[in-house]
């Protein structure tokens, strides 16, 4: 009798066990997705978002604003890989993510500034 009782009492902590086990997974496997989500979004280095944000963003603005109502501002760097050469690229991404906040910072609420690669960021603005 006693290893009956000592056998459902096993199986009773090991099927809990189970369960928390496979809500953890789950929960780690939706919180992956998430953050692969996040990163394939927005630009790692200056926290804007990215390219892929911009193209579908801006075919669903160019959609849905009035002709002339709409611009698109391409802000390229000329000569940056110098200061990567002449500093170090860890200096190289102290100045870009300083210069994505001073640009994200002077954009109104609906102006948005993108990452487009390397040294080029693009702001959507909207007439108002």
């Amino acid at each position: 009798m006693l290893a009956i009782v000592e056998n459902h009492w096993q199986d009773a902590h090991f099927d809990a066990f189970q369960e928390g086990l496979l809500s953890f997974t789950a929960a780690l496997t939706d919180y992956k997705i998430y953050l692969l989500t996040i990163r394939s979004n927005m630009d790692v280095l200056t926290g804007l978002p990215g390219r892929r944000v911009l193209d579908e963003s801006f075919d669903h603005q160019l959609r849905n604003t009035e002709p002339l109502n709409l611009y698109l501002m391409l802000l390229d760097i000329d000569r940056f890989k110098l200061v990567n050469d002449t500093y170090g690229h860890l200096i190289g991404d102290v100045v870009l993510r300083t210069l994505a906040t001073y640009l994200a910072s002077w954009t109104r609420d609906y102006e948005t500034v993108y990452r487009y690669g390397g040294e080029e960021f693009i702001i959507i603005v909207k007439v108002r």
